[in-house]
């Protein structure tokens, strides 16, 4: 896997996550890089960490929150300044991102990690580029390799694809690992990693994500905030990120908030209907 192979991963992995016009009719923003409200991560004491942070105190971490946390986001966002970074020459190491759902042992039974990834990201035409020589990479340590979402794993393929990272974390010392997963699938994980846990949104970040869905029409955000704060099963539905973009879409296409949570479910339900 040549340096010029690593460079088109990483323009292909930024092409990728280009941000996109959102154009749907009660939106009411632009592209998708402009709705990212970074979450809180803390780590196992319950400190208040960065991400780039938590890098530093480990090879391989763990991010783990509840559906709709912004697990996937996160890891997007990351791998996306790492690849921009890349190509620009200002850090040495290549993100490949990888959903885990697609890591598949199959009938092989155990198989090391790059065997793993490897066929993600072979050629066309069906050369096995990136498989034959991905392990040269893992070894030189040159990589940033992101899986999210170990929960989706196929539980068949579970226990054969968790050791394949636990031997990768053991035999390379410097690949860099960052992985994503509910918190039911990290029962029993083995030792050398380090666990970050992604926090709702914050009062202040809640504000700050509404903003963004405003464009800055600050007295739409006002109304929905006001809204907000008229239950306080609605504020804690706005902590996850992808419960508070609905209710704003479900705001923009109404005009308003529901008086109760019930009233507020049926009209969730008649917005994705």
């Amino acid at each position: 896997m040549s340096t010029n192979w690593l460079d088109e991963l990483a323009r292909q992995l930024i092409l990728e996550s280009a941000p996109v016009q959102l154009s749907t009719p009660h939106s009411g923003y632009g592209t998708t890089a402009d709705l990212f409200t970074p979450p809180s991560l803390t780590g196992s004491d319950g400190t208040f960490v960065e991400l780039d942070t938590a890098l530093e105190r480990s090879g391989g971490i763990v991010i783990v929150g509840p559906p709709g946390s912004g697990k996937t986001s996160l890891l997007r966002r990351r791998a996306l300044l790492q690849a921009t970074a890349f190509v620009n020459g200002q850090s040495p190491k290549c993100p490949v991102f990888v959903r885990a759902a697609a890591l598949d042992p199959g009938q092989a039974g155990d198989q090391d990690l790059p065997s793993l990834v490897g066929p993600l990201f072979n050629r066309p035409n069906g050369t096995s580029t990136a498989e034959s020589s991905l392990k040269e990479r893992f070894v030189a340590g040159d990589l940033l390799l992101f899986i999210d979402g170990l929960d989706e794993i196929r539980t068949e393929y579970r226990a054969a694809v968790f050791r394949a990272i636990q031997r990768a974390r053991e035999t390379y010392p410097h690949l860099q690992l960052i992985l994503s997963s509910r918190p039911a699938a990290i029962s029993g994980w083995p030792e050398g990693f380090l666990f970050y846990y992604l926090r709702g949104f914050t009062d202040a970040s809640i504000a700050s994500h509404v903003a963004k869905l405003s464009q800055g029409d600050s007295e739409r955000a006002r109304r929905f905030l006001v809204g907000l704060g008229q239950d306080p099963g609605f504020t804690e539905l706005a902590r996850s990120s992808l419960l508070l973009t609905l209710l704003w879409q479900t705001f923009m296409a109404s005009g308003h908030i529901p008086d109760n949570l019930t009233f507020l479910y049926a009209d969730f339900t008649d917005f994705l209907l």
